[in-house]
């Protein structure tokens, strides 16, 4: 099976058992109120079926408080390892992230040479992005830094050292 195919089946089954145990959940816990009154015909049928209802309810609620738990572990784990990419900055990141976060300029759109490969590298690793590929008449891309970049690093001026804007006008 080609890879993409993969990508849609995981995405289909996966919201499609996240439906399927919310609607086993719901469908159960209905069932579980109509114990409650023994004299209609859905009532004494619960009342005698209840371990597959419970049953139902358990594993509906284990499977989706479990999903949750997964998810947000992995989004706990891609955090950690972005945020581990800017502690690691060699001097001329930290020279090009500096304005982006300067208390005077605040940049949040610079420009670079196309040619910069510290540049491209800082945007391959989605610290920063490139909104458009429009070269300026002097060679220039502009970049720009993503919220979570750089809301991190005004929260942790340190991981920058001491670098101030190299201009004023946002281009280097």
């Amino acid at each position: 099976m080609p890879v993409e195919w993969m990508g849609v089946l995981e995405i289909l089954l996966k919201n499609l058992t996240d439906n399927l145990a919310l609607g086993i959940f719901l469908g159960c816990a209905v069932l579980r109120i109509t114990m409650f009154f023994h004299n209609t015909g859905i009532g004494k049928w619960s009342s005698d079926h209840w371990l597959p209802i419970y049953l139902g309810i358990l594993f509906s609620f284990c499977y989706l408080a479990a999903r949750r738990i997964h998810e947000w572990d992995g989004n706990r784990k891609s955090n950690s390892r972005r945020n581990k990419r800017l502690h690691n900055l060699t001097k001329r990141e930290k020279e090009i992230l500096a304005p982006y976060i300067a208390e005077v300029n605040d940049f949040r759109v610079r420009r670079f040479l196309f040619s910069d490969p510290v540049a491209k590298v800082l945007a391959d690793d989605g610290v920063l992005s490139i909104p458009s590929m429009e070269r300026d008449m002097y060679g220039k891309i502009a970049y720009s830094i993503q919220g979570w970049a750089r809301e991190y690093l005004k929260d942790n001026p340190t991981l920058l050292g001491k670098y101030k804007p190299r201009n004023e006008s946002g281009d280097a």
